[in-house]
């Protein structure tokens, strides 16, 4: 994980991966769950508990952004606070 800083945000950047070939749009959707952290740990606003995205036709990967706060300088975000699930995914209509 990246060191934090000490002041202002900064963004962790996930990536949503398709498997089965690039034909088409994909759709997902997941949770995020807070776990052992707080408002102040994502610049005083907690994440939303829903996130959704797409993966466009002929591409392979889609990002999820969550925003974070500068502590300490040199002290690693404890990502394992918090979790981040992909829970569905589904061809998109045309």
């Amino acid at each position: 994980m990246p060191a934090e800083g000490d002041s202002g945000t900064r963004t962790l950047t996930f990536t949503v991966l398709r498997s089965g070939g690039t034909t088409g749009a994909v759709s997902f959707s997941g949770t995020f769950a807070a776990g052992s952290t707080s408002a102040a740990d994502y610049g005083g606003t907690l994440p939303a508990s829903t996130f959704s995205g797409s993966i466009a036709a002929g591409a392979s990967s889609a990002t999820v952004t969550i925003t974070i706060s500068g502590t300490t300088p040199g002290v690693l975000f404890d990502a394992a606070g918090f979790t981040a699930t992909v829970t569905q995914s589904a061809p998109r209509e045309r």
